[in-house]
């Protein structure tokens, strides 16, 4: 049986839940002190001041010609906080980032760099600090123009609880199939105070297979060649998912950067054997689970017109129970030029527009109504119900359009 505590922000919500419910700090809601802004005059606040580079097109990562590209940004910055919903008491959980940057190629550390070969380089990291509970994690993806290892992903761990992970993907021997390695550490065996590598374990997996960071980014290629679905194979640590990924409708969602116009990125997933074929339904008992540990019903909410991430929502594990987790945007840089926050006469009129069309609709409801009771002597309280039912409500039922609803 796996420990919760294996899963970055699973551990931590536990931590969130034994403060929240116990804790008599923070205005005495139990919620334990948020995390201190940088000071003034912080390397990472003159950093942030320092004049952009100019916007330079993304790099397509190619995955096959079955697959849509990943498209990497070449200097992009995103910050985000982390926020967990505990029985119904909202805190700030932490901090996460996304950056992403265009290197040259360098086979290796004295091998000299390929001329215009590129790699692409992705990292995710989460920040936080419950009390007694620290951390910081990190997911590192290579995305690389060779044979092997195409793909190099590493996650670490540092704070109360440390780990690592390594997976490599690619082609070892021209003309066969690709493979994974993967490994993991322990303290089995190790000096004390250290961890030490296991040997790793290896797995066929099909082409065109990405991990959880680098899947995110084949939504960009979707709004840019106006495809609404798209697949491709997923890692979960050893296990490959087929995930297709289906664009839904627009709407408007407030952040702390701003209220973007977004659509929501619906995901479906399907576990495959190792050898890419379609897994025992037995052996799927976790269910997919993104980065950090975020699993349930996850939900990506990204910019209408880039298909830059502007929030996720999904759950995470904390002991018997699941603790709601959303991450909202906060800042960016490196951004194309036409992302921005919507403008606030765009929302205003989009919004009296709906207004309109939801008023016109219960006119029709009511006429229906009127027509019915007059033939069948009318319906039940249940069916008028569901006519008055929101339509800003996503299949899952949560409001999608906090702005335009006022919450």
């Amino acid at each position: 049986m796996k420990m919760f505590t294996r899963r970055p922000f699973a551990a931590f919500a536990t931590a969130s839940v034994a403060f929240a419910l116990s804790v008599p700090t923070f205005g005495g809601l139990g919620l334990a002190a948020p995390l201190q802004e940088p000071a003034e005059g912080t390397p990472a606040e003159e950093s942030a001041a320092d004049e952009p580079e100019p916007y330079r097109p993304p790099f397509e990562v190619r995955l096959g010609d079955d697959y849509l590209p990943l498209l990497v940004p070449r200097g992009e910055v995103l910050e985000f906080v982390a926020r967990v919903d505990v029985i119904g008491i909202k805190a700030d959980a932490g901090r996460v980032s996304l950056k992403s940057e265009v290197r040259p190629f360098q086979a290796g550390l004295f091998a000299p760099k390929v001329e215009g070969a590129e790699t692409a380089w992705i990292e995710a990291r989460a920040l936080g600090e419950y009390g007694v509970y620290s951390m910081d994690s990190r997911i590192e993806s290579l995305f690389q123009p060779q044979a092997w290892p195409s793909l190099v992903h590493r996650f670490t761990q540092t704070g109360t609880e440390q780990r690592r992970r390594e997976l490599l993907v690619g082609v070892r021997e021209e003309g066969s199939d690709p493979v994974l390695s993967y490994r993991t550490d322990t303290r089995t065996g190790a000096p004390k105070g250290t961890r030490i590598w296991r040997d790793p374990r290896w797995y066929d997996v099909p082409f065109g297979t990405v991990d959880t960071v680098g899947a995110s980014y084949v939504v960009r290629s979707m709004i840019r060649d106006d495809r609404r679905v798209a697949t491709l194979n997923t890692l979960d640590k050893e296990r490959v998912w087929e995930t297709a990924l289906t664009l839904g409708a627009e709407s408007f969602m407030e952040t702390p950067a701003g209220t973007f116009r977004v659509r929501e990125v619906h995901l479906a997933t399907r576990l495959l054997s190792d050898r890419g074929q379609e897994a025992d339904p037995e052996d799927a008992d976790e269910g997919f689970s993104g980065p950090f540990g975020i699993r349930g019903h996850i939900r990506m909410f990204v910019e209408a017109s880039t298909g830059i991430p502007i929030a996720v929502r999904g759950s995470v594990p904390a002991g018997p129970i699941d603790v709601g987790l959303q991450v909202l945007l906060t800042g960016y840089s490196g951004t194309p030029p036409e992302f921005a926050p919507a403008d606030a006469a765009v929302i205003e009129a989009a919004a009296k527009a709906e207004a309109q069309e939801a008023g016109g609709e219960k006119d029709t409801d009511e006429e229906e109504t009127v027509e019915k009771d007059a033939s069948q002597g009318g319906g039940s309280e249940g069916e008028d119900a569901f006519r008055g039912e929101s339509r800003d409500r996503s299949n899952d039922g949560t409001p999608v359009r906090d702005l335009r609803s006022g919450g």
